[in-house]
């Protein structure tokens, strides 16, 4: 059975378009998108935070999540670091970090949007857990 058709079984639509509210988005704007920007244009929008260690704080000019890391010594500093850049490398997604002496402050937000989006609350779980294995290393 193709994909269209089982859309049209379960939606009662001809098309998936008419049963998505794509008003927003011209079509022609979909045709220049690979498959990860679509999700994207689709996923990430502002979101409300939700509780957590995290914090949500007005800057003024952007809304954004931000935390405290205090690290134990230089080499867990370093470590962190530079796992932070790799992952923010990797997903494309890119912190905000204040170094000060052994505290790390991380700011996430999008900047696109000057908000808090799902992509913001992703790398808060990587950098979340890039933190619990510095305690692995000696």
């Amino acid at each position: 059975m193709l994909t269209s058709s089982i859309l049209n079984s379960i939606l009662g639509k001809n098309t998936l378009k008419e049963s998505i509210d794509l008003d927003f988005v011209q079509d022609r704007d979909l045709d220049n998108l690979d498959f990860v920007n679509r999700q994207m244009k689709f996923n990430d929008v502002p979101v409300e935070a939700k509780e957590s260690e995290w914090s949500e704080f007005d800057y003024g000019e952007y809304i954004a999540i931000n935390k405290t890391y205090l690290m134990k010594n230089h080499d867990h500093l370093v470590y962190f670091i530079n796992e932070i850049l790799k992952e923010s490398k990797r997903i494309d997604h890119h912190p905000k970090i204040t170094i000060e002496h052994m505290n790390i402050d991380v700011v996430l937000y999008t900047k696109d949007y000057n908000d808090v989006t799902e992509s913001d609350f992703k790398l808060s779980r990587i950098i979340d857990e890039i933190y619990n294995d510095i305690f692995f290393i000696e």
